[in-house]
């Protein structure tokens, strides 16, 4: 029986992943209106221009019937995060 061939092995450096930014949580629940978007809206954009983190998590799991305005409501949350930055 021959002994396996060694294959020689070069070291990799190690990568650092740059760490993540601060992440803020929006948590949405009931059921969103069409009325709440403007104000979701100026929540989201207040939050990411002030000094509290680059991110917004929007957590919907305590969101009863979600419908089309839920979803027009996270696009729109999303737009004005694009536009802040």
């Amino acid at each position: 029986m021959a002994a396996p061939e060694e294959s020689p092995t070069t070291p990799v450096p190690a990568r650092r992943l740059p760490p993540e930014p601060p992440a803020l949580v929006l948590v949405l629940s009931g059921r969103i209106l069409r009325d709440d978007i403007p104000k979701l809206c100026e929540c989201v954009r207040a939050l990411l221009e002030g000094e509290h983190g680059d991110v917004v998590v929007c957590d919907v799991g305590a969101v009863v019937s979600p419908d089309a305005v839920t979803v027009d409501a996270l696009a729109r949350l999303q737009l004005v995060a694009r536009r802040v930055g």
